[in-house]
């Protein structure tokens, strides 16, 4: 079994954490993949878990504007897999969200718009 450093035990965690398979942990360090296996196992880390963190992590970055192509290259998966992905373990609707954003964008809009109107005052109070 491979020994991993602690700098590399971390940088493993970390990736797990955000939800990376144990293949792409192992891609991403140059290790063998059944090292990572190992250290998963070792310290009790479930699939289950990394699994739930992958779709944490990936609302998160669609919720900040993150394309779909972007993640599913990081996760080296097709996009429409998340799209389904998602919907069916977490009922996370896309339709939702792009109107949540749009309203989001419209009143960032109309507070921008409230700004300049009221800097535009030939007077002040």
């Amino acid at each position: 079994m491979t020994k991993f450093n602690a700098q590399q035990r971390k940088a493993i965690e970390l990736a797990w954490s955000r939800g990376f398979s144990d293949k792409l942990v192992a891609n991403m360090l140059s290790v063998p993949y059944l090292a990572v296996y190992a250290y998963r196992r070792s310290i009790g880390v479930s699939v289950a878990t990394i699994t739930e963190n992958r779709y944490d992590t990936w609302i998160q970055l669609i919720e900040t504007g993150v394309s779909l192509e972007a993640i599913a290259e990081k996760y080296d998966i097709n996009p429409y897999s998340i799209q389904i992905m998602l919907w069916r373990k977490r009922s996370f609707s896309f339709r939702e969200i792009n109107k949540r954003i749009l309203n989001e964008a419209k009143s960032k809009k109309a507070a921008v718009e409230d700004e300049r109107l009221e800097t535009k005052a030939p007077f002040s109070w």
